[in-house]
């Protein structure tokens, strides 16, 4: 097939989700297609593909549910070139006819709706559409904008875009997260080192606590010679060899011997918190060090890092504010996800749990009753789910796929054969008290693994980026 999208022409929209503020998933169904396309507006990962699995994220709301009443039901009629860079997806349902319009080829991507007539009925980004002289309700017109856009028409293809949308995609938000965690850092380093300046200024203080203390004993040692209304002192401090002269300034208010008191008052809370201050320099310092260490690793680490390296800025206290803040608008971005994603044989996913209590979330949250999952027998590591539809057997190679991804992410890593146990979602069960990642299976079968490594290097290769 020629043309955009081409290969998607007749199917029908099941489902529509906003799983990010910037991408549009539409959930396809069609004789010979069972895919999900991503229209992205990211401007700098603007891109249309196919996944099989719709990524998840924020929940239906909003502009969701706009675009979900108008579009789900419709089904794809044809895909063009529509101008100025935009692809037109002309829909139809019954006798309505819509267009879906993306804009991917301008300095502020968007999606548009339009109705029979033309007119644009919903945007993704509404706030976009103002500086292009455009409102709701009003006809639609191309973008200025000349440049040509290679659409791939035949599913194969758009599988191939998809994985790489995904991947520019994910390569922009860690390049946001990297951007975000110097600001965090910079700004923790600055609020250290003013700390540090500060318990200069209590140390300099605490430096005149032994002055108080010679001129309170002076003050006490000649209280017999100093009349009770006296402002200024000049005495001899007979504590030192030879005595010195010094003046004594005296508060009127509470004479010479209140005077003395407050002296040594004074000088015991400077000592006491001079021992306070240099703790605090010196963690002030520790802590500066810590930051510039951690920018260094920033700064030549890859993206891999990323999450230990947040986890480290905050427990330096570098940003937390800010994370809170954006914790509060979560809505705003995907959460994490407790799986890797792979792709196995035929294209299809294959999910790997990260830690025994996401083993928990992907087994118990994430895999459907009809999935298979898939554990090392008698041994520790990863639980392993590969998605299957209601009734559907898992296909040879496939199963073969996931248990190698099961033997590799377990203790059992590295033996030549591994006895892999299997079983439906259905047939599982956490018992009460459990510890994490700990599951119950009944009529589980068990796989005999020989491990081919040429087969597991090809699967570690594929890794899904959505799952990451």
């Amino acid at each position: 097939m020629s043309g955009p999208l081409a290969g998607l022409e007749g199917t029908r929209i099941q489902r529509v989700d906003v799983p990010e503020p910037d991408l549009l998933a539409l959930g396809l169904h069609g004789p010979d297609v069972r895919a999900t396309l991503l229209l992205s507006t990211s401007p700098r990962a603007a891109g249309v593909g196919c996944v099989h699995e719709r990524p998840r994220g924020l929940v239906t709301e909003g502009i969701a549910k706009l675009l979900r009443n108008l579009l789900e039901g419709t089904r794809i009629e044809r895909t063009l070139d529509a101008g100025g860079g935009a692809l037109a997806i002309d829909l139809r349902l019954g006798p309505e006819t819509l267009a879906l319009i993306h804009e991917g080829a301008t300095k502020s991507p968007n999606l548009l709706v339009l109705d029979g007539l033309g007119r644009v009925v919903a945007a993704l980004h509404p706030d976009r559409l103002a500086p292009r002289g455009l409102q709701l309700g009003e006809p639609w017109e191309p973008p200025p904008s000349d440049l040509l856009r290679d659409v791939p028409g035949d599913l194969p293809a758009l599988l191939e875009a998809g994985r790489a949308l995904l991947e520019t995609r994910q390569s922009q938000r860690n390049a946001e997260r990297r951007v975000a965690l110097l600001r965090g850092i910079r700004r923790a380093r600055e609020r250290m080192a003013r700390r540090a300046a500060a318990t200069l200024g209590d140390l300099d203080r605490a430096a005149e606590a032994p002055r108080m203390r010679q001129d309170a004993g002076a003050l006490l040692a000649n209280l017999h010679v100093l009349a009770r209304h006296c402002v200024v002192a000049d005495l001899l401090d007979w504590s030192t060899d030879p005595p010195t002269a010094r003046t004594v300034e005296i508060d009127p208010e509470r004479g010479p011997k209140g005077t003395a008191e407050a002296l040594f008052t004074r000088a015991r809370k400077l000592e006491a918190g001079a021992s306070i201050a240099a703790a605090r320099h010196a963690e002030a310092h520790a802590v500066v060090a810590r930051l510039d260490a951690l920018h260094e690793r920033l700064m030549t680490s890859d993206d891999t890092a990323l999450e230990a390296l947040e986890g480290e800025a905050v427990q330096l206290g570098a940003g937390p504010k800010a994370r809170a803040r954006v914790a509060r608008r979560s809505r705003n971005e995907p959460s994490r996800s407790p799986f890797r994603q792979y792709v196995g044989h035929g294209g299809r996913p294959i999910r790997v749990g990260k830690t025994a209590r996401d083993n928990d979330e992907l087994t118990f949250r994430h895999a459907t009753p009809h999935d298979l999952w898939l554990h090392v027998r008698g041994a520790s590591g990863s639980h392993v789910v590969v998605p299957l539809g209601r009734n559907e057997a898992c296909p040879p190679e496939l199963l073969i796929d996931a248990a190698h991804l099961a033997a590799h992410f377990s203790h059992a890593r590295g033996e030549a054969l591994v006895e892999v146990e299997t079983a439906r979602r259905k047939q599982l069960r956490k018992p009460r008290g459990g510890a994490p990642g700990q599951v119950l299976v009944a009529q589980g079968k068990t796989l005999a693994l020989r491990v081919e490594n040429a087969r597991l290097a090809r699967l570690l290769a594929a890794a899904h980026a959505a799952g990451d």
